[in-house]
């Protein structure tokens, strides 16, 4: 899944699962991405989950802007005080 001698030094990564709340089957082409949380925002780190619903990104530690969203009519998944300091995995459900 990651290759650890591909990482920088000084990043953590962010890796899990979206599912379907209901089914709880993997939904793929859900988009991930990482904002600052400060004043002058930004996307930090962006990518969509594969076809078996996984998704990595690769970051510096700190506390971020944390947005899932998907073009098959899910619900967004937000949390603005999403904190990654080490190595992570999230899973998480959409809802319909």
């Amino acid at each position: 899944m990651f290759n650890a001698s591909l990482k920088k030094v000084g990043t953590v990564t962010l890796y899990g699962q979206v599912t379907d709340a209901t089914t709880n089957k993997p939904i793929p082409g859900v988009t991930i991405q990482l904002e600052s949380n400060t004043t002058t925002g930004g996307i930090v780190a962006k990518t969509q989950s594969d076809a078996n619903g996984n998704y990595q990104l690769v970051v510096a530690p700190g506390t971020y802007w944390f947005d899932a969203f998907s073009a098959t009519g899910l619900q967004e998944y937000s949390d603005s005080a999403f904190s990654i300091q080490g190595d992570k995995t999230f899973n998480f459900k959409m809802h319909k």
